[in-house]
């Protein structure tokens, strides 16, 4: 496992630089260290300054920095400390902003080795199928942008076919339609497959309960392992039902998880 030293523009260089500079100071501590529980309260508090690296600085404007190399040394670190939970949390958000990082994607897969047997896993998506979760342009928003202008030009043409019915603005009406209606197709998909509110076990061990009640009986046989990937579906309360990738769903507190898309927006 590598550490990456990459430091952002937004955030003043020299405290970003000193936080970081600090983090890997504790990791290679931590390596070195040959006591345990040294090693594991210098893997933690490396993790503790590569999370802080990444909080909004004055520049930012109140923005995190979405860095997928440092959620990797998030995740890293984590592993270190043996915060499955974390670790896991952080590789997956480090492939929500680079589908495609290849260290992200191959140390996600070893944390999931780590999980007990019956724990559901995702399904590992192959480069093709990730490429599905990037923009089609430069962001979603600019996506979500041309998308709207299309639809727009779409509409103006109809009005102008209408108005002036000549083959011109029939072809204009057609070419628009068909380009916004790629788009949608291209949206649909992707957000049907991929958005659907990712979150991750972060405690320890975690009761999967039939309802949204602390008096509702287990529907599993054990208690979920922190590192569970799951998606969230309702909430009620402080309870969230969610569902496992066995498709079957259960009810946990909404402090027991952490939303992958939560500090990477």
């Amino acid at each position: 496992i590598t550490v990456v030293c990459s430091v952002s523009d937004a955030m003043e260089p020299v405290n970003r630089k000193k936080v970081l500079i600090e983090a890997i100071n504790e990791y290679q501590s931590a390596m070195e260290s040959t006591d345990r529980e040294e090693r594991l309260e210098r893997f933690y508090q490396s993790e503790l300054l590569f999370t802080r690296s990444c909080q909004p600085g004055e520049s930012d404007f109140g923005n995190p920095v979405n860095n997928p190399d440092l959620q990797v040394n998030i995740g890293n670190a984590a592993m270190g400390a043996e915060r499955l939970g974390s670790a896991i949390l952080a590789y997956r958000r480090a492939l929500i902003m680079e589908p495609t990082h290849h260290r992200a994607a191959q140390n996600l897969a070893h944390a999931r080795t780590l999980l007990p047997g019956w724990v559901p896993r995702p399904k590992v998506d192959s480069i093709v199928m990730a490429s599905f979760r990037l923009p089609l342009f430069r962001s979603r928003i600019a996506d979500q942008s041309i998308a709207i202008v299309c639809f727009l030009l779409a509409s103006t043409a109809i009005a102008a076919r209408l108005a002036f019915p000549s083959r011109g603005f029939t072809v204009t009406v057609w070419i628009t339609l068909l380009f916004w209606i790629t788009l949608m197709g291209f949206f649909g998909f992707s957000k049907a497959r991929f958005d659907a509110n990712p979150a991750v076990v972060v405690v320890p061990e975690v009761v999967a309960r039939s309802a949204d009640s602390i008096h509702a009986p287990s529907s599993l046989p054990g208690p979920l392992p922190a590192g569970t990937e799951l998606s969230m579906m309702e909430q009620r309360g402080d309870w969230l039902r969610v569902r496992l990738f066995d498709s079957s769903d259960v009810w946990v507190t909404r402090y027991s998880i952490t939303p992958v898309l939560g500090d990477t927006k």
